[in-house]
């Protein structure tokens, strides 16, 4: 279909041989699953299977079967769509009839049927992208149901931390190391400069690490293939199959186990109990009715009105 990329069919063919097949999908060594990174314009989408194996790199091989991103936005017939500019039901309807249209390729049928659908975490101060997660997940489930897969499949959202557990500096330990070197708390404009550079630094390790892993795990074709996209399709796409590869370790118990930390929240004040709480003085209602009742008494008499 126009506006899906996906590798020349010969490298999934060969990536897909690089893992024996096995029947214990979603067993204790072995998990089959697709995952999403999630995007309101382009989604990405990697389905493959992960198995435990103590000589391989990590602890772990995997096969890629389908690796698949899609310009919804494209494939609904809303080429130009501002997605910055656009409605959240905008982008809801468009990214609902794109999903429809290109359902084989969100929802491969390539390689065994999931044991787990992850699709990416996404920041609850992005309304649109939270929604259309919600919606992706709804209509997933809803296309491998029709299929005869919907029972005993796992959907779940994978934090985007994940795909960073391999990261060589996390937003936190920078924040700290800052903190502590200037002797103060970071200002407003320092934490989003901060923020805006680790941001570039993460994008430029997933798409570069998304090439590592697939090579030194005899991936190289996909690597290549990779590597000759725009710098905006490599991440997505990157994106998608580390999402799947650690999340798949971590189930497995296998593979880099360090979780990057989350960057710290703020706690907010709890109320005070109920008890403890200053109620306000409420008017008796007379009075506000005997108030009212003047008001209106007077504006009538003003206007002339009868005496």
């Amino acid at each position: 279909m126009d506006h899906v990329i996906a590798p020349p069919a010969e490298l999934l063919v060969a990536a897909a041989a690089a893992v024996p097949a096995t029947d214990d999908d979603g067993g204790p060594s072995s998990l089959t699953l697709h995952a999403y990174d999630i995007g309101t314009k382009h989604l990405a989408v990697c389905a493959l299977t992960v198995t435990a194996d103590p000589a391989a790199p990590r602890g772990l091989r995997f096969a890629v079967h389908a690796w698949n991103l899609i310009n919804c936005a494209a494939v609904a017939g809303f080429e130009d769509l501002n997605v910055n500019r656009a409605t959240q039901r905008e982008v809801l309807t468009v990214c609902a009839r794109a999903w429809a249209l290109a359902e084989d390729a969100l929802a491969p049928r390539a390689g065994p049927p999931p044991a787990v659908v992850g699709l990416e975490e996404q920041p609850r101060v992005n309304a649109k992208s939270t929604a259309v997660c919600w919606g992706l997940l709804t209509f997933l489930v809803g296309a491998w149901e029709r299929r005869g897969h919907g029972a005993g499949l796992v959907v779940e959202t994978i934090s985007p931390h994940v795909k960073l557990c391999e990261a060589p500096t996390t937003l936190a330990a920078r924040r700290e190391a800052l903190e502590t070197q200037r002797g103060r708390a970071l200002t407003r404009a320092e934490r989003e400069t901060l923020e805006r550079a680790q941001y570039r630094a993460n994008k430029a390790h997933g798409k570069a690490h998304a090439a590592q892993i697939l090579r030194e795990h005899g991936h190289a074709g996909l690597a290549d293939w990779l590597a000759g996209l725009r710098a905006a399709k490599q991440d997505d796409l990157g994106d998608a199959l580390l999402l799947g590869v650690y999340h798949a370790a971590r189930a497995l118990g296998v593979g880099p186990q360090g979780a990057v930390a989350r960057p710290p929240r703020r706690r907010r004040r709890a109320p005070p109990p109920l008890a403890g709480r200053k109620r306000p003085r409420a008017r008796p209602r007379a009075a506000v009715a005997t108030d009212t009742d003047a008001a209106v008494l007077g504006a009538t008499a003003t206007a002339g009105g009868p005496s």
